[in-house]
């Protein structure tokens, strides 16, 4: 077992982070799915603690075709709004939807404010611009102070 499929193993639940993307659980009569999609791009899947599929996307679509056991499975990942962070993931079992979840990725991994308003996935990404703004032209100057 590789490093991710261990941490499965210890935690029951995993929780959403930032860096560590969004966990989603299925199940299928006794068989427990749950699906990785981690803010590296990498996808995972898994059946029973068993890792049944992996790959990297950046795409607004994905895409996993796979069996287990003697069934057929089509794990889709779907980006519904960048700007919110909508992310959508459908289980379709041979050819028919076993469960789907639309998740607010601002939502789960940052949760909502004091108030119990949602915040705005616009305002949590503002931070992070500004600081990378700042770093970069405090850079450019001391660069351009060098060189001149």
């Amino acid at each position: 077992m590789d490093r991710l499929t261990n941490k499965v193993m210890e935690n029951a639940k995993n929780t959403d982070s930032l860096w560590g993307g969004l966990w989603f659980y299925f199940s299928d009569g006794d068989r427990s799915i749950i699906i990785h999609g981690a803010s590296s791009g990498c996808e995972t899947i898994f059946i029973d603690g068993t890792k049944v599929s992996q790959k990297h996307s950046w795409r607004i679509s994905s895409e996993h075709v796979f069996n287990y056991q003697g069934d057929s499975f089509e794990v889709m990942f779907k980006t519904l709004n960048i700007l919110k962070g909508l992310l959508k993931v459908d289980v379709v079992k041979n050819g028919l939807l076993l469960d789907s979840e639309t998740r607010d990725t601002v939502e789960s991994v940052m949760g909502y404010t004091s108030s119990g308003k949602k915040k705005n996935s616009w305002l949590v990404m503002l931070v992070p611009t500004l600081c990378g703004f700042l770093i970069g032209f405090g850079i450019a100057t001391v660069a351009g102070l060098l060189l001149w």
